[in-house]
């Protein structure tokens, strides 16, 4: 990321201490935190974030979604986990699912990566029509919050 967005900060942390400063005009991101809190039974690690997203401020979440497993949280859940720190959903993306026939071609290097392109611009057409997780598979979803 750095080399990509030089002009940006980034920074690591630990939830619930992050190492940022309180100040305006950032976005956060939690990228596949979520379900490993769940998994560890320390969902309640993510009190507290909402502190650092002020007006204008995004907090950006992708995570995994499958329906009806015990070892996915329930989109319902992270929304309204989300409106206790203060947030407001503004956007949902499902962007991927897990298990697509083409996925495991992929993987072992079977597709051209001339094709990669366009095999990830029809998983994203694909994923648009998607309004719910799948009960099969698990899928990725990112979600943008704000305040």
């Amino acid at each position: 990321a750095r080399q990509n967005f030089p002009d940006c900060q980034f920074k690591t942390g630990s939830l619930p201490h992050l190492p940022i400063e309180n100040q305006k005009g950032q976005t956060l991101f939690l990228i596949n935190i979520l379900r490993v809190l769940h998994l560890m039974n320390k969902v309640d690690l993510i009190h507290g974030v909402g502190q650092f997203v002020h007006k204008g401020d995004k907090l950006i979440i992708i995570d995994n979604l499958r329906k009806n497993h015990p070892n996915y949280l329930n989109e319902d859940f992270i929304i309204e986990l989300m409106q206790r720190e203060g947030l407001t959903l503004e956007a949902r993306h499902a962007i991927r699912g897990a298990r697509w026939p083409w996925v495991p071609l992929l993987r072992y290097g079977l597709i051209p990566k001339s094709l990669h392109p366009k095999l990830a611009n029809l998983e994203l057409d694909l994923m648009r029509h998607i309004k719910s997780p799948f009960s099969w598979q698990y899928m990725n979803v990112l979600w943008i919050f704000g305040k």
